[in-house]
């Protein structure tokens, strides 16, 4: 945007009048007036951890505005149980650590959106693929037996001899 001068110049072969040609020159300015350009989001694939905590960051958005307006970053869909945040510095973090079982959900898939603060604003949106690494998880219970606690088993048992089924459950199987 700017502002440019252009000439224009005018010839003609003039006849006999000036000495054979006549010419006649303007100038005039041209105003490039600024539009706002919609800004750039690129889509992003990035991982987690399963149960990572609250506040860890886990990748950045890669954006471009030409204009070099203010930005607004948000989340506009596939963020199930508001698991992820974005921040207006397009940080992403975990938000509900608790929702990150890769046993439920293993991957993301969200929209995330770019704003300008323009007097009308333009926005553009990317997708964002955020996969949950499945880590070992210990087991969270041990079943003996429907009613009992306690095994009871007669004098003199032989070694080997089976006793009861204990069931460990481990939410990785």
């Amino acid at each position: 945007f700017g502002t440019a001068t252009i000439t224009v110049t005018v010839t003609d072969d003039g006849g006999i009048a000036n000495a054979g040609t006549n010419q006649v020159s303007i100038n005039f300015d041209v105003v490039i007036n600024p539009v706002n350009d919609v800004p750039t989001i690129t889509d992003i694939t990035i991982s987690v951890d399963e149960n990572s905590i609250d506040g860890v960051e886990v990748g950045t958005m890669i954006f471009n505005d030409v204009d070099s307006n203010n930005l607004s970053f948000s989340i506009t869909s596939g963020n199930t149980n508001d698991a992820f945040s974005i921040s207006n510095t397009r940080l992403i973090s975990v938000n509900m650590g608790s929702e990150l079982n890769n046993e439920n959900i293993a991957s993301y898939d969200r929209i995330s959106k770019v704003e300008d603060d323009a007097v009308i604003p333009l926005s553009t949106e990317a997708n964002v693929t955020i996969t949950v690494n499945d880590i070992n998880d210990a087991p969270i219970d041990i079943v003996v037996g429907v009613y009992e606690s306690v095994i009871f088993i007669n004098d003199p048992t032989p070694a080997g001899a089976f006793l009861r089924t204990i069931r460990a459950v481990d939410e990785d199987f």
